[in-house]
């Protein structure tokens, strides 16, 4: 059943979609729909529930849907006067069943102590659409592959998930293209989704990140000039080293304690082949190596903040002090 109010907490543009096509399927929408878009950014409060409040001469309902519509956040520039918020609470709690009004609070934090919060949650209005954590992408992802009855292999998707850095909404994009190529007949192979699916900036520090692991010294300089190339800043690139770095670690200890990877990524909350290749490249180098290790990057992060030193000798120098502590 189709209620009269929602609010889409969250950004991520996929599960938005899903929503409006499991409430107004395309089928519908111009039959059953008068659509209406605002902006709570141009449009006033009032003007919007004098929308929400009317009565469509041109279908059975309207859709009306409110772009930067934090309302139930305390930390916005939306500006609400008393009698706004009197007007919001009167309206929430007697809603126009003609109407269909769809809130894009978007990342914003919603505020419990509001008394519309508690109202909206109460009546069930508030719909998750926030990004959703790296273990759970993959459980999208592999239903829509069984919705679409397209078959890709795990490593593949595991592949396609580290080079488009979790991002579901991209991931489910590149799986449309991957899909088009393979209705023409072609074969999908590692090759093919390097070709196809674009690099991203966290995809190339993944790969980075296992070549420093595996003492492959001369594809971590051609992966850090190339990302220097793209015009990527320093202080970012080293950043994300220290994340990845950061896995291994926390993995590593996390598995001397007795935990198994599945455990170690519920825990860290990221996808479980992160932590699979980070224990992996903990392999080759002793764990107190490589706290050793880790706070000599956090030492270089420090240095390129304050502006000591050159980024690119400071990177050169990382890989002779990794060598040296795999000796």
């Amino acid at each position: 059943m189709v209620q009269p109010i929602y609010i889409l907490e969250g950004d991520e543009a996929f599960l938005i979609e899903q929503f409006y096509q499991q409430i107004a399927p395309d089928s519908a929408l111009d039959s059953e729909y008068e659509v209406i878009s605002m902006d709570l950014e141009e449009d006033s409060i009032e003007a919007m529930l004098n929308e929400a409040d009317s009565y469509s001469f041109f279908a059975s309902k309207r859709l009306i849907t409110v772009h930067h519509g934090a309302i139930l956040s305390s930390q916005t520039s939306l500006k609400m006067s008393d009698t706004d918020k009197e007007r919001l609470n009167t309206y929430f709690n007697n809603p126009n069943p003609s109407s269909v009004v769809i809130f894009h609070h978007g990342t914003s934090k919603i505020d419990g102590r509001k008394k519309l919060t508690k109202v909206a949650k109460k009546q069930g209005y508030v719909v998750d659409v926030t990004s959703p954590d790296e273990s759970k992408v993959k459980q999208y992802l592999q239903q829509y592959l069984a919705n679409q009855n397209f078959q890709l292999s795990a490593h593949l998707v595991d592949s396609l998930l580290v080079r488009v850095s979790y991002s579901l909404t991209q991931a489910i994009e590149e799986l449309k293209k991957l899909q088009l190529y393979a209705l023409s007949g072609n074969e999908i192979d590692e090759a093919t989704l390097t070709q196809l699916v674009p690099r991203t900036m966290e995809s190339d520090i993944f790969k980075l990140t296992n070549a420093l692991s595996a003492k492959k010294y001369s594809e971590a300089i051609q992966i850090y000039e190339d990302l220097i190339l793209l015009k990527h800043e320093p202080i970012a690139i080293f950043g994300l080293i220290i994340s990845q770095f950061r896995v291994m670690l926390q993995s590593y200890i996390l598995q001397r304690q007795g935990y198994q990877p599945s455990d170690i990524a519920k825990l860290l909350n990221i996808h479980p082949y992160r932590v699979q290749i980070a224990l992996q490249n903990a392999r080759h180098i002793s764990l107190s190596s490589l706290k050793t290790f880790y706070d000599y990057l956090a030492e270089i992060d420090f240095k390129l903040k304050t502006g000591v030193g050159m980024p690119d000798n400071h990177f050169y120098l990382l890989i002779t002090q990794l060598h040296q502590l795999y000796q």
